[in-house]
């Protein structure tokens, strides 16, 4: 029997909104399984009642169970949910679960798999700070309709492709430079993002969630 670990995540509970896409990416990113968003269950803590011959009693549950790779039910639960027909042949299922309130998704990972699964822990993490940057700048460039974005000093016109080249910067270990100009005379409301340390979002040396930057005057 394949034994389920353990892993801490630096995924934040409060991202989940994120979390759909980031995985439909890795999957078929690192293993060429193509996800729809019905693929990747979400499920809250619940309590089932139970009839044992002293009465009533509650059970708390913090998710739904997973399953191991012959189908068989687990003692561990997950509140995200990727089942094993959407894993490569011979995975268990694969989760995380908001367990000790921390704040940070912990994931139940297959022991003997454990490298290449806290990989794709690791590219979800990168995946979702980069489509929270893509968010960061689509809210930037509504509230300056005359600003212009650059990925590398070349323009963008589809913002979507932000999320995808902080992405590739990710893996490839190259830090994308975004910038933005506002027409001249113009005073932009925000003007960029503070890394943190140097890093960039996904990185590992900057911050997951760009800050606004004091208003200042344009040249």
């Amino acid at each position: 029997m394949s034994k389920f670990c353990q892993v801490k995540t630096a995924i934040k509970v409060e991202d989940k909104d994120y979390l759909v896409e980031a995985i439909k990416r890795v999957w078929s990113q690192l293993w060429g399984i193509s996800l729809t968003d019905k693929d990747i269950e979400f499920h809250d803590p619940w309590v089932e009642e139970r009839v044992t011959p002293e009465g009533k009693i509650s059970v708390p549950h913090v998710g739904r169970p997973l399953y191991g790779y012959q189908g068989d039910k687990r003692e561990e639960e997950a509140n995200v949910i990727v089942r094993r027909k959407n894993m490569p042949a011979a995975y268990n299922d694969w989760g995380m679960v908001d367990q000790d309130g921390s704040g940070f998704y912990t994931a139940h990972e297959q022991k003997h798999q454990s490298e290449v699964v806290a990989k794709a822990v690791s590219m979800i993490k990168g995946v979702v700070s980069a489509l929270k940057l893509e968010d960061y700048w689509k809210e930037v460039k509504e509230a300056n309709p005359g600003l212009t974005i650059s990925i590398d000093d070349k323009i963008i016109t589809d913002l979507n492709d932000i999320s995808k080249a902080v992405q590739n910067g990710i893996l490839n270990g190259q830090q994308p430079k975004i910038k933005a100009k506002a027409p001249p005379g113009n005073k932009p409301k925000i003007t960029g993002f503070e890394g943190g340390g140097g890093g960039f979002p996904g990185s590992g040396g900057g911050s997951s969630k760009p800050k606004p930057i004091k208003k200042k005057e344009t040249e």
